[in-house]
């Protein structure tokens, strides 16, 4: 209350799910009394079948980082992680977007996102559709980045 925050963010890009979209753009919020910043990545998701409107996850910036390290280890899982037959890697951020990598029933490989604290939406990807994703993640820290150069 009782202070100008100004609000800034850039566009990156948009990702096509089986069952929806997942829209990501670089952030950041200052508060013109005390020069604060907060800045990271969010992750818009809409989920047909899911909760009406959209989902936001706000990724914060020092947490950009280790979800692309998640990335990476997740796409590369394979049966080599487990000796049993089916696995499952999930990674999960402070404000609720999950990650999700997994062996189906028939063999093949399923990768999803999810969403939201008590709405949760969670969208299917293609593999090529994950790693795009993670580009995506990975574009909009480095706008963070030369923000602050």
């Amino acid at each position: 209350m009782e202070t100008v925050l100004i609000k800034g963010r850039t566009y990156v890009g948009t990702v096509r799910a089986q069952n929806g979209t997942a829209r990501v753009e670089a952030t950041e919020i200052r508060d013109t009394g005390n020069s604060a910043r907060a800045a990271g990545v969010v992750v818009t998701i809409f989920a047909d079948g899911g909760p009406p409107g959209e989902i936001r996850a706000l990724i914060d910036y020092d947490e950009v980082e280790p979800l692309l390290k998640a990335f990476d280890t997740a796409a590369k899982a394979d049966e080599s992680i487990t000796k049993l037959t089916h696995y499952e890697v999930r990674y999960r951020t402070k404000a609720d977007f999950e990650i999700l990598v997994y062996k189906l029933a028939n063999g093949s490989i399923a990768t999803a996102v999810e969403g939201g604290y008590f709405d949760r939406s969670r969208l299917t990807l293609a593999l090529d559709d994950f790693i795009k994703l993670r580009w995506f993640i990975s574009q909009a820290k480095d706008k963070l980045d030369e923000m602050s150069k």
